[in-house]
């Protein structure tokens, strides 16, 4: 379990430490932060795949 954590946040760490492009409000940055998510995401899992998935559909927990 604990490697499967250490595999996981090396995984997320570049979205992660990247995630301030998101306050310059340029599209051209957003789009690539938000492929590089995407990518994270995919490589995480199908349960991080699920998860993503149900959170798209809940603008009341994560609006946007």
């Amino acid at each position: 379990a604990l490697l499967r954590c250490g595999l996981l946040w090396l995984n997320f760490l570049p979205a992660v430490a990247t995630s301030p492009v998101l306050a310059l409000q340029s599209e051209t940055l957003s789009a690539w932060w938000w492929g590089l998510f995407r990518s994270s995401v995919c490589s995480a899992g199908p349960t991080f795949i699920k998860f993503s998935q149900w959170a798209a559909m809940r603008p009341d927990l994560f609006p946007g």
